[in-house]
């Protein structure tokens, strides 16, 4: 399993992140662990921003276990204003 690479054939991909997670605490507290020595290992400091997709493949790669959840409904995306906009006219709010 791996997230956030490049894609050579779309027919090889099983899903799609959507940016949602889910801990438990003792989970959440081996998260924090393993977040911690990623960012000293890559030099990473408060000020910059992490690629969740690619924080997630080392993970996957140290061997913490990440499981899945298929989801078939309506999901859209909330960065910024502009996304808020469009989904303002999608939705009735």
């Amino acid at each position: 399993m791996e997230i956030g690479n490049k894609v050579e054939n779309v027919h090889s991909v099983d899903g799609q992140f959507m940016g949602i997670m889910y801990f438990n605490n003792f989970m959440f507290n081996n998260f924090l662990k393993y977040y911690s020595k990623y960012k000293t290992a890559n030099g990473i400091n408060l000020s910059n921003n992490i690629e969740s997709t690619h924080f997630l493949n080392h993970l996957i790669k140290s061997g913490f276990k990440i499981s899945t959840l298929d989801y078939e409904g309506y999901f859209m995306e909330l960065d910024d204003n502009k996304d808020l906009n469009l989904i303002r006219k999608t939705l009735t709010i």
